[in-house]
């Protein structure tokens, strides 16, 4: 089985950059909720309108005016973009991506592992989702190191979530760290590419910690037959038996 048709037996459903949260700017948020439900082509020039609500909203709400305020717009505002650059193509699109990313990226100047903790992870996973997504249009020479962005992000907040009392949180984001190590393995060279298979296999190994084959069946299935497949894969390019 090879790399690619093993990795898509995996779960590798888009992360969610997740609800606004009821202290954002209300009009902006309310333009944002009725694109969801809007056609595709009312949906984009409802989304231009959330971003530039967003952005209109920055410039009075500024960081030392309200910190808290200024970081939760600027998350909305990324996640805003997301959504419009699922519409979009080209140099657009990842256009739309970059801002977005910058935006996730501003938001943790204020949000950090222990100021609003939960803000922080849903910031640092918007960020991840958008490096993903640049890294899925990038020229192929370009992937990994995006790809390799998104990995570390999930680290960071793998080594912050306490797994023995958060397990379920914890292992979401070591399977999406994961996921993005496989991603970043395909699209690099070897030897990096089996290192960071070599990683992915451990790293899906500590998520099976608490997806056990007794208490979640359709999570540790695919991933267990991955990690065989591949590690039958590494081994034979060491020349092992």
């Amino acid at each position: 089985m090879t790399h690619a048709k093993a990795q898509n037996r995996l779960d590798k459903s888009p992360i969610p950059p997740g609800l606004l949260p009821p202290e954002a700017d209300l009009s902006c948020s309310t333009l944002t909720r009725q694109a969801w439900n809007a056609s595709a082509e009312e949906s984009t020039r409802i989304l231009g309108e959330a971003v530039t609500c967003y952005r209109r909203t920055l410039e009075v709400m500024t960081r030392d005016f309200a910190a808290q305020n200024w970081a939760s717009t600027l998350n909305n505002l990324g996640s805003t973009l997301l959504y419009l650059a699922d519409g979009a193509e080209g140099p657009e699109q990842n256009r739309l991506l970059e801002e977005a990313a910058t935006a996730y990226r501003d938001s943790l100047e204020v949000y950090t592992p222990s100021f609003m903790p939960g803000s922080w992870v849903r910031s640092m996973r918007n960020l991840a989702l958008a490096y993903k997504k640049m890294a899925r249009i990038a020229p192929e020479g370009e992937r990994a190191p995006l790809f390799g962005e998104a990995a570390s992000l999930y680290r960071e907040v793998t080594t912050i979530i306490p797994k023995e009392e958060m397990p379920e949180q914890w292992v979401t984001n070591q399977d999406g760290y994961a996921s993005d190590l496989v991603d970043q393995a395909l699209s690099s060279e070897e030897p990096e590419q089996s290192a960071l298979m070599e990683q992915a296999v451990q790293a899906y190994k500590d998520a099976l910690t608490v997806w056990t084959e007794a208490d979640y069946p359709e999570r540790y299935g695919p991933r267990a037959a991955w990690i065989e497949a591949t590690e039958q894969e590494l081994a034979a390019r060491r020349g092992e038996n």
